[in-house]
């Protein structure tokens, strides 16, 4: 509802005169649009902004036809002036170096914290001389020659930034997709042997052990042997009794001590199948 001291207006309010709007049809031709402006205010001495006048060209759909394109006969901005208007070929000395050019086998630290060196190869993207490549990487193959196809290499402490020769260990594709499955980076360094062993024996029977669903994760055809307390399980699990046992050897509790049991006797599972020859047995 309209406010009681509101007049209504019985007419639309005018913002241009006749003469005005006749004036801007007029000169606008061949006229940008502050140009347009000046002349305007200086004609009838008002204060339009340029984006004003805009708005009622576009209104009036009026068209200056200016493209923005050269025309014949025009006349460069910078002509008669001086100073490099060329490329800038001969701009330094010879021998000149820029300084963000980095030097060869500068190091530096890669967004996923693992070491790049500029080493003396060329790059296959840009063709230039050097490129960055992952330190561990290339000093395994200066030592070993190139890793081999469907292979990786892993860091044993799982330390990325530890890239002595003796820390890198060769692993198959596959082998590296149970070591990521069960986070063999950020398991303690004692256990680090029963994930790898895990994960190998994964990767020989071609199955996946997935942490946190001993419940559902069954394996038709493999026997498991709990190496405690002697009972074959057709998952990976092992009974209550020798999980409370070895995480009270441990030290550990919860769900952390659960899951680091979990891989260790998995792992012991693997092994004592493999040998039994279990594998495979319905």
């Amino acid at each position: 509802m309209p406010s009681p001291n509101c007049e209504k207006r019985s007419m639309p309010l005018r913002i241009y005169t006749k003469e005005q709007i006749a004036f801007l049809y007029d000169n606008q031709k061949g006229r940008g649009v502050r140009e347009l402006t000046d002349l305007f205010n200086q004609k009838f001495g008002t204060t339009k902004k340029a984006s004003q006048i805009k708005s009622f060209k576009g209104n009036h759909r009026l068209n200056s036809g200016l493209n923005g394109c050269f025309v014949k006969g025009s006349v460069s901005w910078n002509k008669g002036k001086k100073g490099y208007m060329g490329a800038n070929a001969t701009s330094f000395k010879k021998g000149q170096i820029p300084p963000n050019r980095t030097r060869l086998w500068t190091e530096r630290i890669s967004k996923d914290g693992y070491i790049e060196i500029n080493v003396p190869e060329r790059n296959p993207h840009t063709g230039f001389p050097t490129r960055y490549r992952l330190k561990h990487a290339w000093l395994w193959e200066m030592s070993n020659g190139p890793v081999p196809a469907g292979h990786a290499l892993i860091f044993k402490d799982g330390e990325k930034q530890n890239v002595d020769l003796d820390n890198l260990l060769l692993v198959t594709r596959s082998e590296l997709l149970s070591l990521n499955l069960h986070k063999y980076s950020e398991a303690p360094n004692d256990l680090k042997p029963a994930v790898l062993a895990l994960a190998k024996m994964e990767a020989k029977a071609g199955i996946r052990i997935r942490p946190g669903r001993r419940g559902k994760a069954k394996r038709k055809g493999i026997l498991f042997l709990c190496v405690f307390c002697g009972h074959e399980h057709n998952t990976v699990k092992e009974c209550n009794v020798c999980e409370e046992s070895h995480n009270n050897e441990l030290g550990q509790a919860g769900r952390g001590g659960r899951a680091v049991s979990q891989a260790i006797l998995t792992a012991n599972h693997a092994a004592l199948n493999v040998e039994e020859g279990l594998v495979g047995k319905r």
